[in-house]
């Protein structure tokens, strides 16, 4: 993993590090507080920003550090700004582009724009350079069941008051 960007790791219970911004993938520009809300739909290109770390979930044709057919996932950029490695499509399973992403029931594959491969992850641990964490990979066989994927939770100011839905 280069010195500017993270290794992207997953564990199986629900924490503030799971939470990402899901922002369109061609702006870069902070976005209007005063815009509408424009929900996640099948089809879109995306890109999603860590929280806690204000990186950009990001992949490149470069060796996954344990699944060596696979690409290395990480976080990448600061404060948001990135690159076109950056970019993700969102397709729903069983859906039509265009279809709006429910919060638990969608479930979801995100393709990597660039690439072409899937983000993935599975019972497989990093060693203790990644706390032993789960690797999380991008994926170039894309209809892998372990590539799938739902959202737990949406928070937004401008959507019922802004608590949590789920």
């Amino acid at each position: 993993v280069g010195i500017t960007q993270q290794q992207i790791t997953a564990y199986s219970h629900k924490d503030e590090n799971n939470l990402f911004i899901v922002k369109k993938a061609e702006s870069g520009l902070p976005s209007d507080p005063n815009a509408p809300v424009e929900f996640a739909r099948s089809g879109d290109l995306i890109r999603l920003e860590h929280v806690a770390t204000k990186r950009n979930l990001h992949s490149h044709a470069v060796q996954a550090p344990i699944t060596v057919r696979h690409f290395q996932v990480t976080g990448y950029g600061e404060n948001g700004t990135g690159d076109a490695n950056d970019f993700w499509r969102l397709d729903i399973i069983g859906g039509q582009v265009g279809d709006l992403i429910k919060t638990v029931h969608s479930l979801i594959r995100l393709i990597h724009v660039n690439v072409g491969c899937a983000l993935h992850s599975h019972d497989k641990q990093l060693p203790k350079w990644g706390w032993e964490q789960l690797e999380v990979t991008c994926n170039p066989v894309v209809r892998d069941s372990n590539n799938l994927w739902n959202v737990e939770g949406h928070v937004n100011d401008k959507c019922d008051g802004g608590e949590e839905r789920g």
